[in-house]
């Protein structure tokens, strides 16, 4: 792998069903989508990206409302950003690609496989959750009101997205649509090849969800994280987690 790549990355605004979608291109070979979690931006894989260049071309993707991409509409929903994912394969002439997703990220990939199972190779998806609805977080947790974020995951939030306050805000809109619905039978009927990975200790997503989605998608194996939350892969378990996600993606 050259080096000059990983330092140099391909940088581009690519305009996607009336958004614009800001993405690093790194390296060469099959390619391999990483997508950050909710109120995060492809930043937070920027640690993780030279393990993985190495062997693939790596796409990291700010999703829209995120980073560098464009604010959320009134429309948002998984299934847009679903699409947004199609448009951009679309655009970089990717017939099929290989995933990882965080959190929010992990659904989107979750979404494609069910959707558009031909697109996409192998999944990894980490704190993921195929039954959900994100305003439960708005009226359980008052912490997701925007007026009580910490003033540390606020200024965190304002170096990771470009469109200032109100970029911000709006990614804390409590109608706006989060959810994920999927059956046992829709997972059974999704037929990537997938690995789970989650926290022993996530307070957001309790180890029975990973279960029941390893027993019913096809193809899954899973990793619990001894002592870890909804974040399991950064810190003790960085290592462990490139070694087991090199190992499943080259299978």
């Amino acid at each position: 792998m050259n080096t000059l790549a990983q330092e140099h990355p391909e940088k581009e605004y690519l305009e996607i069903n009336g958004v614009r979608l800001y993405c690093e291109i790194y390296g060469e070979g099959e390619p391999l989508m990483m997508l950050h979690g909710w109120t995060q931006s492809s930043l937070f894989w920027k640690d993780y990206v030279k393990s993985f260049a190495d062997k693939f071309k790596v796409i990291l993707v700010d999703l829209r409302g995120h980073g560098r991409s464009s604010p959320l509409t009134d429309d948002f929903s998984l299934e847009l950003v679903k699409k947004d994912i199609i448009g951009l394969m679309d655009t970089l002439n990717l017939k099929t690609i290989q995933g990882i997703g965080l959190s929010y990220g992990s659904l989107a990939l979750l979404k494609l496989a069910k959707d558009h199972p031909e697109r996409i190779r192998s999944m990894i998806l980490i704190s993921a959750i195929h039954n959900y609805s994100g305003k439960d977080n708005f009226e359980e947790n008052e912490t997701f009101d925007f007026e009580n974020l910490p003033p540390e995951f606020l200024e965190d939030l304002r170096k990771n997205h470009h469109h200032g306050e109100a970029q911000i805000r709006s990614l804390f809109d409590p109608d706006l649509n989060y959810e994920i619905r999927m059956s046992p039978e829709d997972l059974r009927n999704i037929p990537t090849k997938t690995l789970l990975i989650n926290g022993e200790e996530d307070a957001v997503l309790p180890t029975e969800v990973v279960k029941q989605m390893h027993e019913n998608l096809g193809k899954a194996e899973s990793w619990i994280v001894p002592g870890q939350g909804h974040i399991p892969i950064k810190g003790k378990y960085e290592a462990e987690f490139l070694k087991r996600s090199l190992a499943f993606l080259n299978k």
